[in-house]
């Protein structure tokens, strides 16, 4: 059983950051919000498997027993072109590269910009320099910009790519167990950020910003970068030294010290046992003094390694304090671009609200047309209005007496078709004759329907009564329509007037419009362009204020590590003065036992 912090929660996963400082990816569970602490065993371990079908086992089935029958055949052509390693390269591009067993490129995954043309079969270490070249000629890597390269196999060869740029730019190196087809790097950087809860914006900058943000847990480890996430405990800077001072104490021989009185001490004769216990003495002098020596030797390889770093890290310095001179000069260049752009769009924006004005004018112009023939377009109305009254008048008058005398024709239509069906042939010689004359008058009286029906023209008045009742309504209903006619007529006329006068006054508006748009249209297009300018030199100007603040960071980062080194030298040479000096003195110390037994032979 595991216990860990939700630290980032998928859509189908979630991150926990385990006691131990692991990473792991479990299976969403309900009612887990960020920040909560969880248990979890093994099988809650998201694995990533898709769903698939039966159908899909059985086509993976079938290509696996293909595989297996020509696996021996294709073995020994394809051994140049199966995967041994992955090596991805970010700089913001990310680059994937799988190689074989010879370190050779197999294939190349990435943004094409910075891969060359033919990539294939290169050495991983060439690949990797041709692509740093290319990403400084196009402006993408600068440097001490940030690389960020990761490797899983521990055999591929990176020591002379390292060795030749570490000194440019900041190499990360991370080592991986994957077979990730994603660059490792980016995705490695990304759950990083995520656990400290830090978000950086998916931009150019994004892997140094990123790795400026995580810096507490990279360490430089002989100017390359290695991934050594900070604890509370006190870690210094700097990995310790495998090799060991000795500080030799105040007295540090242990033995009865051969003193100065003791050698010039005066004696009337020497046997042999004392000029044996002086040999023995001289030795034990030797070795007291070549130890000091071997020990003054290893404190100033010491300080000589120490100086060098101090002199590697004041160029760095210098490296790092030109590079923020140089962006902070162009990003006041840039300000000082962005100054006169702002200029000029409140220039042409000036320009463009004189254009607006002369648009209001002729857009008043037009108005004043329009409402200069609000009588005219009155006095349509009011003939309109007034045509409309007479005609209904006259039509709701007309209308009743008209319907009367339909009624009457159908009656008497009616009356015809009985005398038709009754008509008794036996009665008289002329039934033919008499048929066709109802028919007749039957057909007379259903065209007089037509003529009222259609408003159009007075009936016959030689046959039927009602016939001169509806003439007299119909001339007088039909006088009424004219006059309404008429009326409409004038008013039509009128609008015809109204519409010619806005017609030309809408034509002539148009072309002030498009003199004006003309006019202007420079100032358009420049303006448009002048802000997409300035929209491209802020986002420009946010930038250098991140390169700006990085170079500080840097140069006092620098600074802070010059500092410790340069105390750690201080320490160390003074370690070193001590055992020179100590050395010194049992150097004398031995010089004048072997002048006492030069003394003592030469007596006997």
């Amino acid at each position: 059983m595991k216990h860990g912090l939700v630290t980032k929660i998928e859509k189908k996963f979630m991150i926990v950051k385990t006691e131990n400082n692991d990473i792991e990816r479990i299976k969403i569970r309900p009612n887990v919000k960020l920040g909560d602490r969880l248990s979890f065993e093994k099988r809650d371990i998201y694995k990533g498997f898709g769903k698939f079908s039966y159908r899909q086992i059985g086509t993976s089935l079938s290509m696996l027993i293909m595989v297996v029958l020509i696996g021996g055949f294709l073995f020994n052509q394809a051994s140049d072109t199966r995967v041994y390693g992955i090596v991805s390269y970010d700089v913001n591009p990310s680059i994937l590269i799988e190689i074989n067993k010879d370190f050779n490129v197999i294939t190349v995954r990435g943004d094409s910009e910075i891969i060359p043309t033919e990539s294939k079969g290169l050495h991983v270490e060439v690949l990797l320099e041709q692509m740093t070249e290319k990403a400084v000629e196009l402006n993408i890597l600068e440097k001490t910009d940030t690389i960020v390269i990761s490797y899983n196999k521990e055999d591929i060869p990176l020591a002379k790519y390292l060795e030749q740029n570490k000194s440019h730019y900041r190499i990360v190196l991370l080592f991986h167990e994957t077979e990730s087809k994603v660059s490792y790097g980016r995705t490695f950087i990304k759950e990083q950020l995520a656990l400290n809860n830090i978000e950086i914006e998916e931009k150019e900058t994004f892997i140094n910003d990123a790795i400026q943000a995580l810096r507490k847990d990279f360490k430089e480890v002989e100017g390359i970068y290695e991934y050594q996430p900070s604890t509370n405990e006190d870690i210094s800077d700097e990995p310790p030294s495998t090799e060991e001072i000795t500080v030799v104490e105040e007295n540090p021989i242990t033995e009865d010290p051969v003193t100065e009185e003791t050698l010039v001490e005066e004696t009337e004769s020497i046997n042999q046992a004392e000029i044996d216990a002086l040999l023995t003495s001289i030795e034990e002098q030797k070795n007291i003094v070549d130890d000091l020596y071997k020990k003054y030797l290893n404190a100033k390889s010491l300080v000589d390694k120490k100086q060098s770093e101090l002199n590697t890290k004041s160029k760095e310095i210098e490296d790092a304090k030109a590079n923020l001179v140089d962006k902070q000069n162009g990003y006041q260049d840039i300000k000082d671009e962005l100054s006169l752009l702002n200029n000029t769009k409140i220039a042409l924006s000036n320009n463009l609200n004189v254009r607006d004005t002369e648009i209001a004018t002729a857009n008043t112009q037009l108005q004043e047309v329009v409402n200069s023939t609000k009588d005219d377009r009155n006095e349509v109305d009011h003939l309109r209005n007034r045509a409309e009254m007479i005609y209904n008048e006259a039509y709701e008058l007309y209308r009743p007496e008209a319907d009367q005398i339909i009624i009457q024709i159908l009656d008497e239509i009616q009356n015809k078709n009985d005398q038709i069906d009754n008509y008794d042939s036996s009665a008289t010689t002329d039934y033919s004759k008499d048929i066709e004359t109802l028919e007749t008058e039957k057909v007379e009286l259903e065209n007089m329907l037509t003529v009222i029906d259609t408003q159009n023209g007075t009936l016959p008045l030689d046959s039927y009564e009602f016939a001169m009742h509806y003439n007299q309504i119909y001339t007088t209903f039909n006088q009424n329509r004219l006059e309404s006619n008429a009326l409409k007529k004038e008013a039509n006329s009128l609008q015809d007037d109204i519409d010619d006068v806005i017609e030309e006054a809408e034509k002539e508006h148009k072309a002030n419009l498009e003199t004006i748009e003309n006019k202007y249209i420079e100032d358009t297009i420049m303006l448009k362009s002048t802000e997409e300018s300035i929209t491209g030199f802020e986002r420009v100007l946010e930038n250098f204020k991140i390169s700006i603040k990085f170079f500080e960071d840097e140069v006092s980062k620098l600074e802070n590590e010059y500092n410790t080194i340069n105390s750690k030298y201080t320490t160390l040479n003074n370690d070193a003065s001590y055992l020179y000096n100590q050395y010194l003195e049992e150097e004398n110390l031995l010089k004048e036992l072997e002048r006492k037994y030069n003394e003592s032979t030469d007596t006997e």
